[in-house]
């Protein structure tokens, strides 16, 4: 009942609902970034303890022929990425205010970078940054991140910032692709995929930006590069999740709950929506081939990293670059063995979206860059 209350009450509403991070206008990387206008970010304390979680999500798990991933010696570090980098609505603590979206939904809906698993500061969180801070006091982080941000359209403006900014990285993460999907429309069309970017530009913006990368690092630079995660598949884990809001409503403040697809749908309906391409498509078969399509999306990067790997041509310094993918879910591939196989579960994504990790999300991300990929 108090569902349907919320719905009349939105309906209501004309709400001027903003972009969320996945179709940010400003995603064009020209210099780091972690919310703040700092070029450089001091040094964080070092912890990895979560004494508030007393239901940890479980880390994810490794391939059965795994190896541990050698440890680096790094002094300094960067990342270039998207919304999950900046921990977008990565603290849900608060329920949605619909009040507060009609005003301002950029007060709702916000990047959190200190609860990031690469740049992220907060205890909770033990992200890639406090791992080698607690081994390098003087560590220096400097982010390239921004939400919005595209691999096709940013990824190679984000790797010349580095230049740009004269940082000079041991070691850089990328995780970029999720927007290359989020920011299309739904087809109109029987084919699923048609508004997205085809694969053969994707490997194109791929060699561009490992170019720009390569030519900024200096020697003996590592770059580890992430594979996307299958946005379709959080359609089915979380439609049926609840999730808690807020009203006004002519009796007074009223608190209550809505389902992930309801929110997605008014999202929809009252701004430009959250992922829409699959959090609105009804398909199984549409959503799927959106899947097939950012697998071979990450088939593809992952054969780009490897070649600038081994050919000293494209790699004349060269600067070691790994990647986290060895095929799909379908190829038989162990769920979590990659971003990109990564099935996240309810408690792993924030209740403001549906759609973003939560801090345990965030955890389990920095887990698996630190501890679980097997980067080659």
């Amino acid at each position: 009942m108090l569902a349907r209350l919320w719905a009349s009450a939105l309906i209501a509403l004309p709400l001027g609902l903003g972009a969320v991070a996945c179709s940010g206008a400003d995603a064009a990387a020209d210099g780091p970034t972690d919310g703040t206008n700092d070029q450089v970010i001091a040094p964080a304390p070092a912890t990895t303890t979560n004494e508030d979680d007393d239901d940890p999500a479980p880390a994810p798990a490794a391939p059965d022929a795994a190896a541990p991933a050698p440890e680096l010696e790094v002094h300094a570090l960067a990342n270039l990425g998207d919304s999950i980098s900046q921990a977008f609505d990565a603290d849900d603590s608060s329920p949605i205010d619909v009040g507060l979206l009609k005003r301002d939904p950029g007060l709702m809906f916000h990047d959190n970078p200190a609860l990031s698993w690469i740049q992220g500061t907060d205890p909770r969180i033990g992200s890639v940054r406090q791992h080698f801070a607690a081994k390098d006091p003087n560590l220096v982080m400097t982010p390239f991140s921004r939400s919005g941000a595209e691999l096709v359209r940013d990824f190679e403006n984000q790797a010349k910032a580095i230049a740009k900014a004269g940082a000079k990285p041991d070691l850089v993460y990328v995780l970029l692709g999720g927007n290359d999907v989020c920011n299309r429309e739904k087809s109109t069309t029987a084919d699923a995929t048609a508004p997205l970017y085809s694969v053969d530009r994707w490997r194109e913006a791929a060699v561009k930006g490992l170019t720009a990368l390569v030519d900024a690092l200096p020697e003996g630079a590592t770059v580890r590069v992430l594979s996307m995660p299958r946005v379709d598949l959080l359609f089915d884990t979380l439609q049926s999740t609840r999730v808690p809001i807020r009203y006004e409503s002519p009796i007074g403040p009223i608190s209550a709950t809505t389902t992930c697809k309801d929110l997605w749908s008014l999202t929809a309906q009252y701004a430009n929506g959250i992922c829409k391409i699959v959090t609105t498509e009804t398909s199984a078969a549409k959503r799927k081939a959106i899947g097939d399509r950012v697998d071979a999306y990450n088939d593809a990067l992952a054969e780009e990293v490897r070649r600038f790997a081994a050919d000293a041509t494209l790699n004349p310094k060269r600067i070691r670059l790994q990647s986290d993918w060895h095929g799909s879910l379908d190829e038989g591939n162990a769920p979590n063995s990659s971003v990109g196989t990564y099935k996240f579960a309810p408690a792993e994504v924030s209740k403001l979206d549906c759609f973003h990790p939560s801090i345990k999300g965030q955890q389990n991300l920095s887990d698996h860059a630190l501890d679980k990929a097997r980067w080659e």
